[in-house]
């Protein structure tokens, strides 16, 4: 009997850490009224909640497709599209919102980029990515009306920010400092990643794009939140819910469970609470709210099987195609062979 393998078994630990966490807040709290709030919800509202996050998707595709315009080869909208949808059905399965870009950067392979272009594209589209996100999260927290306690919460996210600015500043000004060091592969790749950001910050049309673009893309995952939560009709208002959104898409980044399950009800549960919305408000819009993100990923699951299923009935008739070449050749080989002689041959070999 063979064991399970060490990444088999930490998959399923955080899998069973998530549910876990639910589990302890389901106990904590009144289940049955956090299950008669999800009941109670508005189916309409819940498919409208679905609309926005596919939007989000579509613009966080466009983020993607911009930072690409500084590689050897733009990536196209449609694929950038398909890959961020991919990307949502894998990271369901996956512990951290950054594991899923491997199905990101083969997109973009079989798109025509190079695989180290696609690998710098998907990790600076991240960088920008986290780096709007937790300026968004401190401006939230510092600039909207709240009750004592979400100041530490604005504290830490000004922390953060000053960390990213700090990053990014580093990443700018890495380039020139490894020319030296060039041959060796890991700083090479290190300097392309530094190149990629020097790009975007020196065409200030591509760059702001991009963060439009990203700014854009938690605009609207607020705005779905708001959505489930009033479907529900529980009252929220926007500020609060896009204040929600930043700390559950930085909780998410954590990998202590599968697709986000647990650590986002345990954010939503917190921050809601600085709100003063119930905790058995909070869980059931964040349940609600990770429904519909599993449903836009399963559409990308879809994307991901048609895709599969295209290359492998291409390779397939590729595979027929050479067969059908291997069979053919002998044929003409043995007509050639045994093509009948020439009029003239055979009344040469008549005569007497």
């Amino acid at each position: 009997m063979s064991w399970p393998s060490k990444r088999t078994i930490l998959w399923i630990a955080r899998l069973l850490l998530g549910l876990a966490i639910i589990g302890v807040l389901l106990w904590l709290f009144d289940w049955r009224a956090i299950w008669t709030r999800i009941s109670a919800a508005q189916p309409l509202g819940i498919a409208a909640a679905i609309g926005l996050i596919l939007l989000q998707t579509v613009v966080f595709a466009l983020r993607w497709r911009f930072i690409t315009s500084g590689m050897e080869r733009t990536l196209s909208v449609g694929h950038a599209i398909l890959g961020s949808l991919e990307l949502g059905f894998v990271n369901l399965f996956l512990p951290t919102a950054i594991a899923g870009d491997a199905a990101r950067i083969a997109r973009a392979h079989r798109a025509g980029l190079p695989l180290g272009e696609g690998i710098v594209s998907v990790f600076l589209d991240r960088a920008l990515g986290l780096s709007t996100l937790v300026m968004l999260a401190a401006v939230t927290f510092l600039t909207i009306p709240s009750p004592s306690g979400s100041n530490r919460l604005a504290l830490l996210s000004g922390g953060l920010t000053l960390l990213s600015i700090a990053a990014l500043v580093v990443l700018y000004y890495l380039e020139p400092r490894l020319t030296a060091f060039m041959h060796y592969r890991p700083v090479h790749f290190v300097g392309r990643i530094s190149s990629g950001f020097r790009f975007l910050v020196r065409n200030p049309v591509i760059g702001a794009s991009a963060t439009v673009a990203s700014l854009l893309g938690y605009a609207i995952n607020g705005a779905a939140l708001l959505t489930v939560a009033t479907s529900m009709s529980v009252p929220v208002s926007y500020p609060t819910a896009l204040s929600v959104v930043c700390a559950i898409a930085l909780a998410v980044f954590i990998p202590a469970s599968i697709g986000g399950w647990g650590t986002r009800e345990g954010a939503a549960v917190l921050v809601f609470g600085l709100f003063h919305v119930g905790p058995e408000d909070a869980l059931g819009i964040s349940i609600l709210y990770g429904a519909a993100v599993t449903v836009v990923g399963l559409v990308g699951g879809v994307v991901l099987a048609s895709s599969w299923l295209t290359r492998k009935t291409a390779t397939s008739g590729a595979d027929r195609g050479e067969v059908v070449r291997d069979v053919r050749e002998p044929i003409s080989q043995h007509r050639e062979y045994t093509a009948p002689r020439s009029a003239s041959a055979t009344s040469q070999r008549r005569r007497p």
